[in-house]
Order: structure tokens, then C-alpha cells, then sequence
């Protein structure tokens, strides 16, 4: 029936609070709760219907950093970062305009450095990626030494590991920070 609706009004359905939160990443969309399909770059309009109101801080960006993240997205892009964190869900995003979302995470786990654009708590859902455990596939990309990357369709997942010296075999859901999603 949602999908239904969503078809005829072409709207998204708020994550109700309490309700567990299911996240599908696939090569096309970040489905949520099998109801709102998320494809990045998004407005931040839409992450405010599905997720409520989020914390936002503003960075200054050195020109180094501007010119960076310019020669990856494009001349003059970068003209008001800021991040969302939607902290009692443990679920966060990257703006470089203030208002188109290029990168989505979820924290799962604490690391050792404490980000002011942390949320406050960790993910408490499911995360699957094209329907299956995340696990699994997370370990089996590819390893860049202090994170690992997953290349799925359009988007680049970038997963952070804490014990950099730890055998990938033993890694477990606890020894990864978080999982971010954005376009390759």
C-alpha cells in the first residue's frame, strides 16, 4: 500500500520514532525501510522527511581542501559545507553546498577520536547491502590499509576499521567505525 501511495503522491514516509531502521544500499539507491529510496546526490529536504530534523554544523574549508574537493566535483561546488547528524539515529551526511547530500554514513562503532560531527549515538538497525549481511562483502573489498573500500554500480562504500594491524579474517561487525556511501 505505501508503495502504492508513494507512486501517487510521490512522497517519502517518515522513519517513525522507535521504529527499527533497515538500510539496503544497492548500486542504484539507499533503500530505507524498503519505503524511501535515497539516491545520492540528494536534497537535504528529503533526508529531513524520512529522518526528522538533524544537528548541523558548518565547516571552513582551506582552499587547499576547496580546490581538492573541487577537482572531484567540479569547478566552484564547494561553497558551504555542511554536515547533518541525525543523532539519536547514529546516522550522519556531507553537503559541500548546504543543501545537496554527497556522501551518507551510519557510525557503528566508537573509534579513538571523538568528531564534533559524530552523532552521539551508534546505528541500531540493519544494514544490508543488495539484500545480504554487510559484513561479508565489506571484507571482501578492497583493502586500503586503514579503511576498505566496496565499489557498488555508481557508489563508493568506504568502510573504517579501528585495529589497523588486525588480520581482516578476525574483523567483526565491532571493529568497524562506520560505513559512508558516496558516488565514485
Amino acid at each position: 500500500m505505501f508503495d502504492f501511495l508513494k507512486k501517487i503522491f510521490n512522497k517519502t514516509f517518515p522513519v517513525a520514532e522507535g521504529e527499527p531502521i533497515h538500510i539496503d544500499i544497492t548500486g542504484k539507491n539507499i533503500v530505507i525501510n524498503e519505503k524511501n529510496k535515497l539516491t545520492l546526490p540528494v536534497d537535504i529536504d528529503t533526508m529531513v522527511k524520512i529522518f526528522g530534523n538533524p544537528r548541523a554544523m558548518q565547516f571552513d574549508t582551506k582552499m587547499d581542501d576547496k580546490n581538492f574537493l573541487d577537482s572531484m566535483y567540479g569547478q566552484n561546488t564547494v561553497t558551504n559545507r555542511v554536515n547533518y547528524i541525525w543523532d539519536q539515529l547514529g546516522i550522519k551526511c556531507y553537503t559541500l553546498n548546504g543543501k545537496t547530500v554527497t556522501t551518507f554514513g551510519i557510525e557503528l562503532n566508537k573509534g579513538t577520536l571523538d568528531y564534533p560531527h559524530v552523532p552521539e549515538k551508534l546505528f541500531n538497525g540493519k544494514i544490508t547491502i543488495n539484500g545480504k549481511h554487510w559484513l561479508p562483502i565489506v571484507k571482501a573489498g578492497e583493502d586500503c590499509e586503514v579503511i576498505q573500500h566496496v565499489y557498488l554500480g555508481k557508489y563508493l562504500l568506504t568502510c573504517e576499521y579501528v585495529d589497523f594491524e588486525q588480520e581482516m579474517t578476525y574483523r567483526t561487525e565491532k571493529d568497524y567505525t562506520g560505513i559512508e556511501i558516496g558516488l565514485r
